[in-house]
Order: structure tokens, then C-alpha cells, then sequence
């Protein structure tokens, strides 16, 4: 009997050792913050207060392989972090006819999805009693506490890298081209070309990253045939009679030398420009930049309502040409804009502006074979003109006009500026106004000289600006 009794108390010491235990155990995770910012008071084992305190992982855990034991939250998830950055950072290499472009699998979009893991170890032997905290504490010292690290893909990302990485090995097929020369047009033939099959290649990637192993690979790219769009037989359907013809004209004189320049530059960048079927044209990419490396000067402009200068003044009278060949050949104009005020080289409603970042002309080829587009401008005739060369398959019979109508008129207002420098009685004009208007352009079509339709092709308006007088104190 007295045996019994000693392993009852001897079974309730160790319980009351364990609990005093493990009660000092939680103290000392309550004061561990406050004994790391009061150093020197005490020397307590560090590496103790640095696993054990209370808003720390308890050690023994791991999130995949990473041991997180003793750390806080934040420390725990940037150890993770960095152990999948480097996880992720494998290359992968993409094979394109023989050519390798390089990616990473973390750059695919492959990445850590359960970054919550971290908060479940947080909580690892921090539930319960001071007894039962104690004990799953012991045990994952001894046996270890594992969490997974889970991924995901993200497809977005994986197609957006796949494009930007395969982009500069594609091999785009080349157009028949067509050059006019004096004895007609000379046709030089193109060739096929190859492109990276994005969503196909894209889906090899995917099925390599859903068994992937950890370890860098490779894909072969898959690259489809790309064909011409305009063939030397295409380029056979351009009519030596051009489809639309027009020209404008300019004054020579020296003091429009700058302007007359910037006139057979926008010439010369625009003319030889092929078009294949449906293929649309900005006449701003075409030309630009407007800056004296690209050939443009500096002359006079529209801005702000006011005449001033900057470099490519003049271009206008180049797209405003081209408009109205455009319009004469009966071909598809995207996007148009007339200017602030009004121009004098074509009627109103027939100019064309272009301004960087503001106006432009933009048009399509909806014909059935190339465009081409002659331009040129004769500085000593003063004559900017554009030939449009395609296939015209409209009726021999039909012809097409077009008219301005001016729907209405505003006068140019009158400012006078008194400068108190000048002597009394002086008057000069410094700016001339300009007169407003709203016009429309108007199409009539005729068939073997017999009008057969009328439509509205634009309304444009111009504003009216005021005349401007310096004036001299009154006598």
C-alpha cells in the first residue's frame, strides 16, 4: 500500500514540475521583448530569448525546407521569399529555329500561392494550456513541424513573357516590292518567313512547369510559316494611270525657302510607300520626327490660333495633297482634321492638318492589290503633287468631283495695343486676322457624265482671329 502511494506522488511531482516548467517557459516569453531592449541587466541566454519568445515561431518548424523556428512573422516570410526567389530564378531556355532566348521560371509567372502558411506557423503551440503548450512544444523539438510551400501559375504572365521573349526572334515574311522607274514598274519578288507560335509554345512551357522538378529546362519554340501578304503577281494589278492625281502649289520666292524645304522632305519621306491590301498608313508615323536630323527646318505654322514658327511649318501642304488624291482615288481615309484657321493653297473643307500628338491623316488601302505612292515637289515650278498607282476597278465611266460650300462667315476682330514708347499718333498692324468660317465638302459622283449621287465628305470649321494694331499714345 505505501508502494501505491509513492508513484501517486511521485506521478504529481512531475506534473508539478512540468507545469512550473513550462509556466516559467511562458513567462519567459512574455519578458523576452523587454529583456532584448534592456541589454546588459541581465545576461540571459539569447539564443533562449530569441526562440521562445512569445510573438516568435517556436522552433522545431519548417515551411518546405526553410527553418523558421525562433522567428517572427515578417522574418519567417522574408526567409521563404528569398529561399523561392532563388527556387524560381532557374532559367528556362527557349529554342527558336536553333536560337535560344532565355527567361526565368519565376519571370513565367511561377510563384509562392500560400503565403498565409506563415500565420498557421505562428500559431504552432500556442493554443491550449501551459501544460499541453509545453508538451506539443517538446515534441516538435524532437520530431519536427512541417508546412508546404504551395505554387501557382500565373497564365497571364506566362503568355505576356513568352511573347516578350520570343518577339525578337521572329522572322516575319517579306513583301514583293514595286519601284516606279521610267520604263514602268519594277517588281522585286519577297519570301516566306517563320513566327513563334505564342499560345502554342506558351502551353509547352505550362505543361513543363506542372511537373516541374526544380531544375532549369529547355522547350522548343514552335514557329509556324508566315507568307507574304503582297505577291509579285499582286504587284502585277498596279495600273500605270494613277488612281487619284492631285497638286497644290507654292510660292518660290526666298523668303519661303525653309517652308519650300520642309515641303519635298515630307515628299521624299512619303514617296515609294506600298501599301498591301488593307494595310493602313498615319502619315505623322511616316514622316516623323519633325527635327533637322530628319531633314525638317524651321518656318512658319499655325499654334495656339496664331501664326508663329517651328520645325516641319509647311508639312500641311503635303498631307492637304495627298488628302485630295485620296479623296480623288476614292480610297478608304481613317481619321482626318482641318486646321484652326484657314489655308489658301486648296478650297475649305479639302485641307488635311497634322500636328505631333494632335492631327493626323490616316488612311487604308481597301483595294485588292499594293498602293503606291508617288510624290515629288518642284521648287522652281512652286507644284507639290501625289500620284496614287493601284489596281482601279471602278467603271471607266465614273468620275467623281468634289465642291466647297461655305455654310458661314466671321469677320477677323480688331485689337489695338497701346505701346506709351511710341510717339503719339503711330499705328502699325502687327498681325493680320484671320476670317471664320464653317464649310462643307461635298462628293459628286457621275456616271458617263450624268450625276448619279451627292454625299457629305466632311463640315469644317475655322475660327476667326483678330487683327492686330500697335498704337501710340492719342494726341
Amino acid at each position: 500500500m505505501k508502494m501505491k502511494w509513492r508513484g501517486v506522488l511521485l506521478l504529481a511531482a512531475v506534473l508539478i514540475s512540468a507545469s512550473h516548467t513550462a509556466y516559467a517557459s511562458e513567462q519567459t516569453e512574455k519578458g523576452a521583448e523587454q529583456t532584448e531592449s534592456t541589454a546588459g541587466e541581465t545576461k540571459t541566454d539569447e539564443k533562449k530569448q530569441y526562440q521562445i519568445g512569445i510573438n516568435r515561431i517556436v522552433p522545431g518548424v519548417l515551411i518546405g525546407t526553410v527553418d523558421v523556428g525562433g522567428m517572427t512573422k515578417e522574418e519567417a516570410a522574408a526567409a521563404v521569399k528569398a529561399y523561392m526567389k532563388d527556387y524560381t530564378g532557374k532559367t528556362v531556355t527557349l529554342d527558336v529555329k536553333g536560337q535560344s532566348a532565355y527567361t526565368t521560371v519565376a519571370k513565367l509567372g511561377y510563384a509562392w500561392s500560400n503565403e498565409d502558411v506563415v500565420d498557421e506557423a505562428m500559431q504552432v503551440a500556442k493554443q491550449g494550456n501551459v501544460i499541453s503548450r509545453y508538451k506539443e512544444r517538446v515534441e516538435i523539438q524532437e520530431a519536427k513541424k512541417k508546412f508546404s510551400i504551395e505554387t501557382a501559375l500565373d497564365e497571364k504572365k506566362l503568355k505576356k513573357e513568352v511573347d516578350a521573349v520570343c518577339a525578337p526572334y521572329d522572322n516575319p515574311a517579306k513583301n514583293a516590292t514595286v519601284k516606279k522607274e521610267e520604263s514602268g514598274f519594277k517588281i522585286t519578288e519577297g519570301r516566306d518567313g517563320y513566327l513563334v507560335d505564342r499560345d502554342a509554345t506558351s502551353a509547352l512551357v505550362k505543361e513543363e512547369l506542372n511537373g516541374w522538378d526544380g531544375k532549369e529546362f529547355a522547350v522548343d519554340a514552335v514557329c509556324v510559316t508566315d507568307k507574304p501578304k503582297v505577291t509579285p503577281e499582286d504587284c502585277k494589278k498596279i495600273g500605270e494611270k494613277p488612281m487619284g492625281t492631285y497638286s497644290t502649289y507654292f510660292g518660290t520666292g526666298k523668303a519661303n525657302y525653309n517652308r519650300n524645304m520642309n515641303i519635298q522632305n515630307g515628299c521624299r519621306l512619303l514617296n515609294g510607300i506600298t501599301l498591301a491590301p488593307d494595310e493602313q498608313l498615319s502619315v505623322l508615323d511616316a514622316i516623323m520626327p519633325f527635327t533637322v536630323a530628319n531633314g525638317f527646318y524651321e518656318a512658319g505654322t499655325f499654334e495656339g490660333g496664331r501664326v508663329s514658327t517651328g520645325i516641319g511649318g509647311g508639312i500641311c501642304q503635303v498631307s492637304t495633297t495627298l488628302y485630295n488624291a485620296l479623296l480623288l482615288a476614292e480610297l478608304q481615309i481613317d481619321v482626318r482634321y482641318n486646321h484652326s484657321m484657314t489655308v489658301g493653297y486648296v478650297p475649305l473643307a479639302a485641307d488635311a492638318a497634322i500636328s505631333e500628338g494632335y492631327k493626323d491623316l490616316v488612311f487604308t488601302n481597301n483595294t485588292d492589290a499594293p498602293l503606291y505612292i508617288e510624290a515629288y515637289a518642284n521648287l522652281n515650278t512652286g507644284v507639290v503633287t501625289f500620284n496614287l498607282y493601284g489596281h482601279d476597278t471602278r467603271d471607266p465611266g465614273r468620275t467623281v468631283e468634289y465642291k466647297s460650300q461655305t455654310i458661314s462667315k466671321t469677320p477677323p476682330g480688331y485689337r489695338e495695343i497701346l505701346d506709351k514708347s511710341k510717339p503719339a499718333g503711330y499705328k502699325r498692324t502687327t498681325t493680320v486676322g484671320y476670317t471664320g468660317y464653317v464649310a462643307k465638302l461635298w462628293k459628286y459622283v457621275y456616271q458617263d457624265g450624268k450625276q448619279i449621287s451627292k454625299e457629305e465628305v466632311n463640315t469644317s470649321t475655322y475660327i476667326a482671329t483678330d487683327t492686330e494694331v500697335v498704337v501710340g499714345p492719342k494726341k
